[in-house]
């Protein structure tokens, strides 16, 4: 083996590590760090299968006074948590370090996908840049599915670029069954399938669309995946519960109102420099795609590029939206990585010195601004730590198997770029889960006296968990409803315990 493959394959392991070092660094076993509540939602639904195992039942703490079965995505990663738990004992840290080794194993993946697509100094750097990538950082630290789809949509891509550039039937196939597990657990890795389509056209036109192999990666993705998307409706229809997959429960879609103004493709831009590519990366990466050549790196990255940025729009009503959305663009990020070190190798190999030393500022630049919005993931002093506070202070004023009311930060209903209103998620599962207590939430826009004793009648609950700063919106009569039928039980800091009298 030559030195310098030697050097590549350590320098691979030295980009392992140093992924492993940024996924495992100051975890948070008490998940009140960022991404608290999308966390301790998975989190709950782990818990509830030690005692109610059945993976397409899926269960939250919301849902009172049903049994809380949800329709969701594919459980499959906290269903892997919750055994852990049955061998260890639950503790969330270790379904965190789960999403930290899949994320690791997803590095891989993408690192071989680099190898396939770009010359091989430039893949590593394209594998440095990935796993320094804030948004990458933050979904190998999570408590959330994230990290397992991304497990399945690096082997997706992977085995697709093989079956596509050597024409490896098998490969594609199998393309299709990890794609399938990625839409299963996170349906919106399936703008992947419309990749390969486009790829597929390019590669051997439209009549490619009908090749057995290409039907069958089709008819692998969509079959079964509608087969359970139908089940999850079900689920919705019988129980009630939703978070918003297919059948309602709120909208993710964008719409003419935003893609025609300005301040949509700004905050997608902004998310993007922030999340995932850095300004100096926006730089890079447009060379990356715009260079015209005929190789396969152009190929696949400007057809990758331009289905994502199509994604972002189709599903704008998050994905314009840091708090709400910013995991959406987790799909861009391999895409980006390969664009900004394609970006630069084409620097690199100008004749003119200052483009050279222009790639390579523009790079570190990239490099910087990644570490530092990672290093703010270290950050344990989130204000979600409040929510934590409420719980524990729930779970002394309750008795065991005693339902809850707890106020959500969010609204019932939103309002379009149309000024029409849109169902919203508004579950807050944070409270619940560090309260180890069931019950029902109230919507931010649902703080009047008749909501509140209807929704503390229907969950059969005497406690009501009050966060002063979202009575903003609440209606005149509300505190003067509190002080009059109910108890204060805990004053917190930023947070009030009312019990019924």
């Amino acid at each position: 083996m030559s030195k310098e493959s030697l050097f590549y394959r350590y320098s691979l392991l030295g980009v392992l590590l140093l992924g492993a070092f940024l996924f495992v660094f100051r975890l948070d076993p008490n998940l009140t760090d960022i991404d608290s509540w999308r966390q301790t939602e998975t989190a709950t639904m782990a818990r509830n299968f030690l005692q109610h195992p059945n993976l397409l039942f899926p269960r939250i703490a919301w849902g009172a006074p049903g049994p809380g079965i949800v329709e969701s995505e594919f459980a499959l990663y906290p269903w892997l948590v919750h055994w852990i738990y049955r061998l260890l004992g639950e503790n969330p840290l270790y379904g965190r370090l789960l999403s930290a080794a899949f994320m690791l194993l997803a590095l891989v993946n993408f690192a071989r996908f680099f190898e396939r697509i770009l010359p091989e100094r430039t893949a590593r750097f394209a594998t440095l840049l990935l796993v320094t990538m804030p948004l990458f950082v933050r979904m190998g630290r999570a408590f959330m599915p994230e990290a397992t789809a991304m497990l399945f949509f690096s082997l997706a891509l992977r085995m697709v670029t093989d079956g596509l550039k050597d024409e490896r039937r098998g490969r594609f196939l199998a393309g299709g069954v990890f794609l399938l597990l990625a839409a299963l657990v996170k349906p919106t890795s399936l703008v992947l399938g419309l990749v390969v389509a486009i790829l597929v056209v390019q590669r051997w036109g439209f009549k490619g669309l009908f090749r057995w192999e290409v039907l069958g990666f089709g008819l692998v993705v969509l079959g079964p995946l509608a087969a359970f998307l139908a089940h999850a409706a079900r689920l919705h229809a019988e129980y009630g519960n939703t978070f918003g997959v297919l059948s309602g429960g709120d909208s993710k879609w964008g719409d003419w109102g935003m893609w025609s103004s300005y301040k949509f493709w700004g905050r997608l831009v902004k998310i993007e420099a922030k999340w995932v590519l850095g300004f100096a990366g926006l730089v890079l990466g447009t060379l990356g795609l715009w260079k015209p050549l005929r190789t396969t790196p152009r190929r696949i990255l400007s057809v990758g590029a331009g289905v994502m940025l199509l994604y972002l729009a189709l599903v704008g009503r998050y994905s314009s939206y840091d708090g709400r959305g910013s995991h959406y663009h987790l799909w861009v990020t391999p895409f980006a990585a390969a664009a900004i070190a394609w970006g630069a190798s084409i620097l690199w190999r100008q004749p003119k010195r200052w483009l050279q030393l222009g790639g390579t500022l523009l790079l570190l630049l990239v490099f910087a601004q990644n570490l530092w919005g990672t290093a703010k993931l270290f950050d344990l002093g989130h204000p979600d730590h409040v929510l934590r506070l409420a719980g524990l202070a729930a779970e002394k004023a309750t008795q065991a198997g005693e339902n809850i009311v707890v106020l959500s930060f969010d609204p019932q209903w939103d309002i379009d770029s149309r000024g029409k209103p849109v169902a919203n998620n508004f579950e807050m599962p944070n409270i619940f889960f560090h309260a180890h207590r069931n019950g029902r939430v109230l919507p931010r826009d649902g703080q009047s006296p008749e909501i509140l004793k209807e929704t503390m009648k229907r969950a059969g609950a005497r406690v009501f968990i009050n966060i002063p700063a979202w009575n903003d919106v609440a209606a005149p009569g509300f505190r003067s409803y509190l002080r009059s039928k109910m108890k204060l039980l805990v004053q917190g800091k930023g947070f009030e315990l009312w019990v019924v009298k």
